[in-house]
């Protein structure tokens, strides 16, 4: 009778875990079929279905996005800087000039703390005076000496007073040897004491001022430079590009551009490439991957720098788009061919979000194509600030809008997924039961 209740309760414990592991199989079929069946159309977990949005200056300028496009990022910066750096071997004192301070040849930048090397000063000076004194007595003395010697007599007396002249002479041949010393001394620390304040050596604007840290180590500004203080030599400014090596080789010495303000987009200014430097890639810490990913492969960037036909009221710092071509040659609005839909030789649709964050279906005009870049140019109809969705099959005029992030931007359709470890992600709101897990050691039968 026992051995019969044990038997019953072990096969009601088996039946427990067979319907749980039924409970979770069902739960991993339902996830399945949301990832790879409902995802594409944004539906997320019980909410309206959405489209994901971007904007076109989002997919011209992302990382990697300048694949497709012939636009780049620049920064205005001097011509000519001069960079200040720190004595390792001396403390700073004081700092006496401000980011933004106009200075000129002599102007003073800083000074060194200099109090014992102004008390070594001072006892050298003392030390100075006091050989001159010593030597001043023996001068007296031996002029006594002299006169002594001229009116002795007796030649025992006149020798006597000869041998005291001489100690006297080389006592003072070595205490003027010693004066000699000190006042190369004393004016060696005259130099290093005057050496406390460091001067300006050019005509210039002060950039920038990073100032050690408190362990008296070097300070480090966010372009790596270990400068104390960087002055911008005159008024004479050009643009510093960046370009990846995938589009370096479409940018040529002599390339007409055209510079916009990142903030007014009619701010426009001609300018011409000067320079492409491909002998150095910048720093690989500010390098992103071809994908965005931390694992992804490193894709090297250059520096290409641009002179401009107007630089009045451009600032050291101020960020700017670089277009290829000169002003007027074209929108610098481009869009990929893969956004484009119903595409003519003139005109083709695009899915724009509006301003109440529905889909339209909006017409624009093209210009011309890009082989290369696989780019339209966009006459007319969209903005650098209108938001496109990739033209999925299950998109449709007045459905919800939504921003897209990095991530859901990397692959068309891509859309968020639910945590699996909260069950409240679960599609359609299944939870999971709270007790009859499987336990260590516990029996399961297997069919």
């Amino acid at each position: 009778m026992m051995e019969q209740n044990k038997n019953r309760k072990k096969k009601k414990k088996t039946g427990k875990i067979v319907a749980v592991l039924l409970l979770l199989a069902a739960a991993l079929g339902a996830a399945a079929y949301w990832y790879f069946f409902l995802r594409a159309d944004g539906t997320v977990s019980g909410t309206d279905t959405v489209v994901y949005v971007r904007s076109i200056e989002d997919i011209l300028n992302t990382d990697g996005a300048a694949l497709v496009s012939g636009r780049f990022s620049g920064v205005v910066e001097a011509r000519e800087l001069v960079k200040v750096k720190l004595d390792s071997e001396k403390t700073l004192d004081q700092t006496l000039v401000s980011v933004g301070d106009r200075v000129s040849p002599g102007t003073p930048l800083f000074t060194y703390d200099a109090d014992k090397l102004e008390l070594a000063y001072e006892q050298l000076k003392l030390d100075v005076e006091g050989k001159r004194g010593t030597i001043a007595t023996y001068e007296d003395e031996i002029a006594k000496l002299e006169k002594q010697i001229k009116k002795a007599r007796k030649p025992a007396q006149k020798a006597e007073l000869t041998v005291q002249k001489q100690t006297a002479e080389l006592k003072m041949k070595k205490d003027q040897y010693e004066l000699k010393r000190l006042e190369e001394q004393t004016a060696e620390a005259l130099a290093v004491l005057n050496d406390n304040v460091v001067r300006s050596t050019v005509s210039g604007t002060v950039r920038s001022v990073t100032p050690p840290t408190d362990n008296g180590d070097m300070g480090m500004s966010s372009s790596g430079d270990k400068s104390f203080i960087t002055i911008v030599v005159g008024n004479d400014l050009r643009i510093a590009g960046t370009v990846s090596e995938q589009n370096v080789r479409r940018l040529a010495v002599g390339t007409e551009v055209t510079v916009r303000s990142r903030i007014d987009e009619t701010g426009i200014r001609g300018g011409v490439i000067e320079e492409v430097n491909t002998e150095q890639a910048l720093s690989n810490e500010n390098n992103g991957g071809y994908y965005g990913g931390n694992n992804a492969e490193t894709s090297a960037k250059y520096r290409f720098y641009v002179r401009l036909d107007n630089m009045k009221d451009l600032i050291v710092g101020q960020h700017v788009y670089i277009d290829l071509g000169a002003p007027g040659s074209s929108s610098s609005v481009r869009i990929p061919e893969f956004y484009l839909i119903d595409a003519g030789a003139s005109s083709a649709s695009v899915y724009v979000a509006n301003a109440k964050n529905k889909i339209e279906k909006r017409t624009v005009s093209l210009g011309a194509y890009d082989a290369e870049s696989g780019c339209y140019t966009v006459l007319s109809g969209l903005t650098l600030a209108d938001r496109v969705a990739f033209p999925e099959e299950t998109v449709a005029p007045g459905m919800p809008a939504r921003d897209a992030g990095y991530a859901a931007a990397d692959m068309p359709g891509m859309t968020d997924m639910p945590d699996m470890t909260d069950p409240s992600g679960m599609p359609g709101g299944m939870l999971l039961p709270d007790e009859g897990f499987a336990t260590e050691g516990t029996e399961i039968a297997v069919p």
